[in-house]
């Protein structure tokens, strides 16, 4: 769960360059896409918009290197049973997957439920949902370098949470 905290702090860079670029592209499309008036449709848009981007750079990243940038401050891969990256349809598959049945939409009552159902599995056989059936396996280090790892990603994890109210308060 950490490594996907990490990579949804590290993505939003990527959805500030993408805005960046849109607002180059078309201005006005950028404005209308960016600033959607307020209330409940503009809070759902922004989620889905945030929710696609995750998706899809997660996935390429994934199916290209066999990891994301907060897995592998965590030493964690994710590879085809032959050992190589699993493609970019079998990692957005299984991005999409992890989405829906592991983070609930990140919808918090819903993602509560399912987090909890997914740990409990997850204990009881070793494997995750979106994992089983579906050609990968979950690499991590084991020992001391899995401890100095997930130290390491903790602090990046605080680093980057820092930056980001440091930043908020500068508005």
């Amino acid at each position: 769960m950490a490594a996907r905290v990490a990579d949804a702090l590290l993505g939003v860079p990527i959805i500030a360059g993408l805005a960046l670029a849109l607002t180059r592209i078309d201005p006005y499309l950028a404005q209308s896409i960016l600033e959607p008036p307020p209330g409940t449709a503009a809070t759902l848009a922004d989620g889905v918009i945030f929710a696609v981007v995750y998706i899809l750079s997660s996935a390429v990243f994934l199916g290209a290197t066999g990891t994301t940038p907060g897995k592998l401050l965590f030493g964690i891969f994710v590879l085809g049973n032959g050992g190589a990256p699993m493609g970019l349809l079998r990692a957005l598959r299984r991005e999409a997957w992890v989405y829906v049945a592991g983070l609930g939409f990140t919808l918090p009552p819903v993602a509560l439920i399912t987090l909890a159902l997914s740990l409990r599995r997850l204990k009881r056989t070793g494997v995750m949902w979106w994992d089983d059936g579906r050609s990968s396996v979950v690499m991590r280090p084991a020992g001391r370098v899995d401890y100095l790892s997930s130290l390491l990603g903790l602090v990046v994890i605080a680093a980057l949470l820092l930056l980001l109210r440091w930043s908020v308060g500068l508005e």
